[in-house]
């Protein structure tokens, strides 16, 4: 598929806008056990994905039922729990940098850093005798936010307003648990009834959470 990203040797994650990477499509689903996840801007996957029998997850806000996805998620043992927290750090840089429209500066980037650390605490002390942690303690965006505004700073409340929107308003893409599953072959990401400029806000999100999914 065009500028496609191979996740693992069985996952697909794609964007594409050409007539040839649906045929790609149709071939890859009835010759392989592949699965292929297009992110859809235009509309242009949806119809076929009904057809052929995949899933459809609408992130269009007129749709009361619309996708949200935890930017949080991880999917981790606890020899790996380090290595994953500072790897989601890096993650909410590029993914502030987008909200913000800016390269945030070093001290925007500590003060994310900490409060990361932070809203991880309960989760990364739930681990239970058999190494597994409680998904349902788990962080959301919303709890960022919160900690951003206790820390009474002036640079970190300008944090906190940037994502405000997005935990305490309509654009609540964020603000929950995510409710998406990734278990059929074929599944479109749909962005055609997103605003043109929280596309890339949200391709990164998916990106970041199909990454998260096929963690080894």
């Amino acid at each position: 598929m065009i500028d496609s990203l191979k996740v693992n040797n069985k996952t697909t994650l794609g964007l594409g806008s050409h007539l040839c990477d649906k045929h790609e499509i149709i071939k890859m689903l009835d010759i392989s056990n592949d699965q292929v996840i297009a992110i859809d801007c235009f509309g242009e996957y949806v119809q076929m994905a009904k057809e052929v029998g995949g899933k459809v997850i609408d992130f269009g806000l007129s749709n009361p039922d619309h996708a949200h996805i935890n930017v949080f998620d991880v999917s981790v043992d606890y020899s790996q729990s380090q290595n994953i927290i500072k790897n989601k750090i890096d993650f909410l840089v590029e993914f502030f940098d987008l909200i913000m429209g800016a390269e945030m500066s070093p001290l925007q980037i500590s003060i994310i850093e900490e409060c990361t650390k932070s809203v991880y605490n309960e989760y990364l002390s739930s681990m239970t005798e058999s190494g597994k942690y409680n998904s349902d303690l788990l962080p959301t965006l919303k709890d960022l936010y919160e900690k951003l505004i206790k820390e009474n700073d002036t640079y970190a409340g300008e944090l906190a307003r940037a994502i405000e929107i997005f935990v305490c308003d309509k654009y609540d893409w964020f603000e929950k648990k995510t409710d998406i599953e990734f278990s059929n072959k074929f599944v479109v990401i749909d962005l055609q009834n997103v605003r043109p400029d929280c596309r890339d806000l949200l391709t990164t999100a998916v990106k970041e959470l199909v990454n998260v999914r096929w963690q080894i």
